[in-house]
């Protein structure tokens, strides 16, 4: 499979899709470092393992470079990037339920 490369200095702003999601009550933010065993965990119940490892490594990096979608006290997905290695965008997940 080939590189599935993106432009992210191009990217359109963001800060609308953000504010309407927090409309709908789906908080997206980085995740805290107290909260790294329990975003690892999550991770690792619905994807993988190695997935739970990049998202504590991508939480050590300053700054932290893993989001979490919270609604409800409950995490939807996530998002890291710079975690195996710098400049790359990974892993990321959200719940079967939540997306679309």
């Amino acid at each position: 499979m080939p590189d599935m490369l993106v432009r992210l200095y191009a990217m359109p702003d963001h800060r609308a899709l953000v504010d309407d999601l927090a409309a709908q009550g789906v908080e997206i933010r980085r995740v805290l470092p107290p909260e790294t065993h329990l975003v690892a965990a999550w991770v690792r119940e619905h994807f993988s393992a190695i997935w739970g490892s990049e998202c504590t490594r991508a939480v050590n990096n300053w700054p932290v470079s893993c989001f979490i979608a919270v609604a409800q006290g409950k995490i939807l997905g996530f998002a890291c990037y710079d975690a195996t290695c710098r400049g790359f965008f990974g892993p990321t997940g959200v719940l079967e339920a939540a997306r679309g």
